[in-house]
């Protein structure tokens, strides 16, 4: 019912921006009510965040980012004590909502600045070098000639030479360009061992899949057994003929 009346808001809202253009009015634009919307939702929720998060001296810088690590650590609090308490769920959501609470109102924000900057810094970590690893998985993947795969890493090594020529000294994208670029050299001389231990890790996976179904088949028997018109002394020697089965392929992985 909720999305309907969403989607139905929209589309109406859409249809007057498309009628008031039609007619050349400009009147209503779709960019416009959207923005005001925001604004409206905006200048109504803030002072009550500000108050809940924004600390002693009722300001609000960086009040965006408070309250993002405040469902955070809700979420995490929420996890760790859920289990605890799992009989009395009022408990679970006063702690959860009180822990980070009282972390985030009253932190510093030289605190915040330095949290903010590690994660700044594994963004930046994270995409930078994505295209490595992506292009790493695509090489080993598709190919299983070490011959085309360095030579894969010969156009990659190239291209990121020619970035870390071309740019200009300073320039803060230099060493994101050496370092990849070191990256794959190292990852062009080590091709076989990293392509075998791919290919390890796929054949491992492979073998647990089959693993866990030949549990599920053992246990299978255990339900026929159990329904079965043997004597219980039989039944019992064969279920702890399975079980010991079970166990044995559990300890495999």
């Amino acid at each position: 019912m909720k999305k309907r009346w969403l989607i139905s808001a929209f589309l109406l809202l859409l249809s007057v921006s498309f009628v008031s253009a039609q007619f050349g009015g400009g009147f209503f634009e779709i960019r416009q009510a959207s923005q005001d919307a925001i604004n409206l939702v905006v200048d109504f929720f803030e002072p009550f965040i500000r108050v809940l998060l924004g600390g002693g001296d009722y300001y609000g810088f960086l009040l965006f980012e408070k309250l993002l690590f405040f469902i955070l650590i809700a979420a995490i609090v929420y996890f760790a004590v859920r289990d605890l308490f799992a009989e009395y769920m009022g408990v679970v959501w006063i702690i959860t909502i009180i822990v980070p609470l009282l972390g985030v109102r009253f932190i510093n924000f030289d605190w915040i600045n330095a949290i903010l900057f590690q994660y700044q810094v594994f963004a930046i970590v994270l995409l930078a070098f994505f295209p490595f690893v992506l292009f790493l998985f695509f090489l080993h993947r598709t190919s299983k000639s070490q011959t085309v795969r360095r030579i894969g890493w010969l156009f990659f090594l190239l291209v990121y030479l020619g970035l870390f020529l071309s740019s200009e000294v300073g320039d803060i994208k230099t060493p994101l360009y050496f370092w990849t670029g070191l990256a794959g050299i190292a990852a062009m001389i080590f091709d076989w061992p990293i392509h075998r231990a791919m290919l390890k890790h796929e054949e491992a996976r492979e073998e647990s899949e089959a693993n866990d179904l030949r549990i599920a088949a053992l246990h299978q028997q255990l339900d026929r057994i159990e329904g079965s018109h043997f004597t219980d002394v039989h039944k019992d020697r064969l279920k702890k003929t399975i079980y010991k089965q079970i166990k044995r392929l559990q300890k495999r992985f």
